[in-house]
């Protein structure tokens, strides 16, 4: 599963490399401003609040921008090559939706206990001192008053 997506992102990561790295290169060398400029990740989630599809669409339009232009190319240079070709060109056509599907909360799921299981936690909850070991300090106690070997480690 986890080759599957990054085969999934992979065209997306890619042009988020070239764009970092054109950035960088075009500020080192021509502008000279906004040298230290970026944005943490938790800010960036705070921006844009809930998930959109829309958000990832826009966000990730060069997955099926490559997509598309890799599909022509394949076409155009060796059609017979397309069928093995079409399953990666599907995956980064749909990289934007995959992206929202990951992202969307997990909705929460309470346990349903059985009338045996909620008797027995009642019974343990009033209970609350009773375990089925000594506490450490009473074993510790224990041994500083005996020479047992059991107490040696």
């Amino acid at each position: 599963m986890q080759v599957t997506l990054q085969l999934t992102f992979l065209a997306s990561h890619a042009y988020e490399m070239l764009h970092a790295i054109t950035v960088t290169l075009v500020r080192l060398a021509i502008t000279r401003v906004r040298m230290l400029e970026w944005e943490t990740a938790a800010a960036s989630a705070h921006r844009g609040g809930a998930p959109r599809v829309a958000v990832f669409i826009t966000e990730m339009m060069a997955s099926p921008l490559v997509a598309a232009a890799g599909a022509a190319i394949v076409l155009a240079i060796r059609p017979h090559a397309f069928v093995a070709a079409a399953p990666v060109l599907a995956l980064w056509l749909a990289a934007p939706l995959v992206a929202y599907a990951l992202s969307r909360p997990v909705p929460t799921r309470r346990a349903v206990l059985a009338p045996d299981d909620h008797a027995f936690l009642k019974a343990r909850r009033a209970r609350p001192g009773r375990t089925s070991r000594p506490s450490r300090a009473k074993t510790i106690t224990r041994c500083r008053r005996t020479t047992s070997s059991s107490c040696r480690s």
